[in-house]
């Protein structure tokens, strides 16, 4: 049972947007081509729970899981529910080599720098009990490798990440041995269902932030949902896309959160909606601005501006 399904990432779609916005978009290139090939191998991992689900049909499913704490949040690729135990699935897309010494805490990719995806996960583990405080229910955790082309080696003291980090076609394999090691159901359906409803309704996803980039460098418009070019056309309470001629009521919503991507983190005033969407009516802006469910209104009179809920 899939109780939230996968979902393309944020960052990518900001990521994606940005390149678009941009001139000169080659220094981000790089990094788009790697994000689009993990989020493909994330969304291979579904197929190999398929051929999970039909022999062990108590299982919900959570795809991209992110809760917030406080100031905080931790996040999970995928969290399997069963009424024996939890298993916290972390996906890497990587090519490259990856290698694990002294014990498994000491990580190196010889393509660039990342986290350990070991600690990584055992942090989301770690998290996820403390948020639900279930008693003598064990959540576990794996790390599945979609692209066949990585490599993995360790010393003999971190032989034991072998057992952790593991392609997806090892991943049934590694369910059976958990349902061995945990015979025992530990909670009933009813209420497995029931946690995973709370941790859906928990979930809230976070606006994708850039850094240190010139505001000078990123290109106002609107951005065509159809074609996906910059510089629709605002008509009478519709856009119009000059290159593929696509109508659409609502394709400046994006937009509005590229600004709070892209530019200002904080807030954006009639002003700025005006430059940014590149059209020439205050009062369109004001409209457009008043009508987006993810803006709350800051009311300062003749400095009145927008926030993002």
């Amino acid at each position: 049972m899939i109780l939230k399904e996968k979902t393309e990432p944020e960052s990518l779609i900001r990521l994606r947007r940005l390149v678009t916005r941009l001139q000169d978009p080659s220094p981000y290139l790089h990094e788009l081509r790697n994000r689009e090939q993990g989020y493909k191998y994330e969304c291979q991992l579904q197929f190999f729970l398929d051929r999970i689900l039909y022999q062990y049909r108590s299982i919900i499913i959570l795809h991209d899981i992110r809760i917030p704490i406080k100031r905080t949040s931790f996040q999970m690729d995928c969290l399997l529910l069963t009424p024996n135990f939890g298993l916290i699935i972390e996906t890497k897309g990587l090519s490259g080599k990856m290698s694990f010494t002294q014990n498994g805490q000491f990580f190196h990719y010889d393509k660039g720098e990342i986290y350990n995806p070991i600690s990584q996960v055992i942090e989301q583990r770690d998290r996820l009990s403390d948020f639900l405080s279930l008693d003598n229910y064990q959540f576990e955790y794996v790390v599945c490798l979609g692209n066949p082309s990585v490599s993995l080696s360790t010393d003999s003291s971190s032989e034991w990440v072998l057992d952790r980090v593991i392609p997806f076609d090892q991943l049934k394999d590694f369910i059976g041995r958990l349902f061995k090691k945990y015979p025992q159901p530990l909670i009933e359906k009813n209420r497995m269902i029931n946690i995973g409803k709370y941790l859906k309704s928990s979930h809230k996803d976070d606006l994708h932030r850039f850094y240190n980039i010139s505001s000078s460098i990123v290109e106002p418009g609107v951005i065509c949902p159809e074609c996906f070019r910059l510089r629709m056309e605002r008509t009478r309470y519709r856009w119009r896309c000059m290159h593929c001629g696509h109508i659409s009521k609502d394709a400046h919503l994006e937009d509005i959160l590229d600004w709070f991507s892209m530019i200002n983190h904080v807030k954006i005033t009639n002003s700025e909606c005006k430059f940014f969407l590149a059209i020439d009516s205050s009062r369109t802006a004001t409209t457009l601005l008043k009508n987006c469910e993810r803006l709350s209104l800051v009311d300062k009179k003749r400095w009145s501006y927008y926030i993002l809920k």
